[in-house]
């Protein structure tokens, strides 16, 4: 199927596909003058409208995409009486390259955005949405949730390295899906709502290559995925709107910053004061803080294997689990959770805390559910764990009726073992690097790309030393993985000798990334999701709390 998916794929596209191409989608003009798209659907033996709204941005500051970010928002109102249900809202927004000679790569479209307020005619703020959140959910999207995605806007999977090259006074339109916006999640209805509703779109530096006070934005608009019901069923949700008190539960995100230099090795604990409310899920981020604010942004550090993190209280003590939550956990997690597989190629792994009920891990007791006070505490280690290579070492014996004495052998022949695979016929004598070789050789070995270096002092003091580096993540001996001497007659004055093994050094495992962690100045983000209710009461939004 040539999907929008695939085009974008096969043209190395971020956004590209203007939704208004959606297929199926009839330009008309509604009772109320406004020109909408409109697309019918059968639904069993009845026609419903699917419509797409645009609303367009009432302020816009050009600047607001250049180095330093103004801060300023674009305000986009969703009048009040708007006759619809709406199921979802997409972003969209203009960018031109204003030089006349230089040519600009834009960051991906969502990381041109810092956040987006949807608040009420009186200013309160209902949801908050991120986008390096936003930017996370695409993600971790499996293929096919990105496929229906690009049905409606087209998106490569490949969100980190951006196409978005703009030549000397060129423009191009940007389409970006807000999963988890108020509207997909409630799927009000906006017929009976007398605020009206405001949608305010923080911008930052979007110049990831090139000029930075280049780009300039043209044009904003947020478009609503509707449902228009038959006039009918407009005045019956209408009456039960207006003489009803209604609730929407509703997640919201909450995020917790700090961004400051991080010592490789060195616990730090920081009070999550703005993380209020029960938590399914969260998303821990650990970024370099660089002068290329996107870059910075989407360039994401792995806090090592060996490093940790939990929620603490005031003494740091975890209140989740008896264990910190390691790096290479978090790993498992993501993996456990259907992440898909490719993501690791392309962020060097966020740990990720899933929404269901993982009770070791979320503290919870009522399924999957965590509930922040804003007195908790995120304690936090990145580990400059280099790996550290295992050392197994192999002693020969003789063995006595007084028990057994280490012994040299002065002739015969002897196999080592790893996992079940077997060398040849090796001699005692034999050059540290034929035992080598043959070792690197076994199949058990080469599956789990491990490196080994081999001294063989066997003809001289009993001794064969293996070292073994490159873990795959794991640490040999932890799984099995020791080379033993199966087969040997080896022999001095004293008869036949035995080869035991030991474990010299324990490996320790390094970055599965490569490079350890080094300190400097980092950004550390802990992103929730909190359930909040949106309470409609008359046909007025009056509350926005917590549960």
């Amino acid at each position: 199927m040539n999907s929008g998916f695939t085009r974008a794929k096969q043209n190395h596209l971020l956004y590209y596909q203007p939704i208004l191409e959606k297929e199926g989608y009839i330009k008309t003009v509604n009772e109320k003058g406004q020109t909408v798209y409109v697309r019918k659907r059968q639904l069993g033996s009845n026609l419903e409208r699917e419509v797409l709204i645009q609303f367009i941005a009432q302020t816009m500051p050009q600047n607001v995409l250049k180095s330093p970010p103004t801060g300023i928002p674009c305000d986009i109102r969703i009048p009040n009486k708007t006759r619809y249900k709406v199921d979802d809202m997409i972003l969209s927004f203009t960018v031109t390259n204003s030089s006349t000679t230089t040519t600009i790569t834009l960051a991906p479209a969502l990381l041109c955005i810092d956040h987006i307020e949807i608040s009420n005619n009186g200013g309160q703020v209902i949801q908050t949405l991120y986008a390096e959140n936003l930017f996370f959910a695409l993600a971790t999207m499996s293929t096919e949730q990105l496929e229906s995605i690009s049905y409606n806007i087209g998106v490569t999977p490949d969100l980190l390295t951006s196409t978005n090259v703009l030549p000397p006074g060129a423009s191009r339109t940007f389409y970006c899906p807000l999963i988890g916006n108020l509207f997909e999640q409630t799927k009000i209805y906006l017929g009976a709502i007398k605020d009206d509703i405001l949608v305010r779109v923080f911008f930052t530096t979007a110049t990831e290559v090139g000029d930075v006070t280049a780009p300039e934005l043209e044009a904003c608009s947020i478009w609503l995925v509707c449902k228009d019901f038959e006039e009918s069923n407009d005045v019956i949700l209408e009456k039960f709107y207006l003489e009803n008190t209604v609730e929407f539960p509703y997640l919201n995100n909450q995020v917790f910053q700090a961004t400051q230099t991080f010592n490789a090795n060195q616990q730090y604990s920081f009070q999550m004061s703005t993380i209020n409310g029960m938590c399914p899920f969260a998303v821990l981020s650990f970024r370099q803080s660089t002068s290329n604010v996107n870059a910075g942004r989407r360039t994401f550090t792995y806090i090592g294997d060996n490093g940790y993190w939990y929620i603490g209280d005031l003494t740091s003590k975890n209140i989740w689990s008896s264990s910190n939550i390691p790096g290479a956990l978090s790993r498992f997690i993501m993996s456990s959770y259907n992440v898909p597989g490719d993501l690791f190629a392309k962020i060097p792994v966020i740990p990720v805390l899933p929404g269901e009920p993982v009770i070791s891990l979320t503290g919870s007791k009522d399924g999957g559910f965590y509930y922040f006070s804003g007195n908790d505490y995120i304690v936090f280690n990145a580990a400059s764990n280099t790996e550290v290579p295992e050392v197994q070492t192999i002693t020969t014996y003789s063995v006595g009726t007084s028990g057994k004495t280490q012994a040299t052998p002065i002739s015969g022949n002897f196999i080592l073992s790893y996992k079940g695979s077997c060398t040849q016929l090796l001699a005692f004598n034999a050059s540290s690097t034929v035992v080598q070789t043959a070792l690197q050789k076994l199949d058990t070995v080469q599956k789990e790309g491990l490196v080994v270096t081999v001294v063989n002092n066997l003809s001289s003091n009993g001794t064969l030393t293996i070292t073994i580096s490159n873990f795959d993540g794991v640490v040999p001996s932890q799984t099995g993985g020791v080379f033993v001497m199966i087969m040997s007659d080896l022999s001095n004055s004293s008869g036949l000798l035995v080869g035991e093994t030991t474990i010299t050094t324990t490996g320790v495992l390094g970055n599965v990334q490569g490079t350890g962690f080094s300190s400097g100045f980092y950004t550390l983000s802990f992103n929730a999701w909190v359930w909040h209710k949106l309470v409609i009461k008359e046909g007025n939004i009056r509350v926005n709390s917590q549960y």
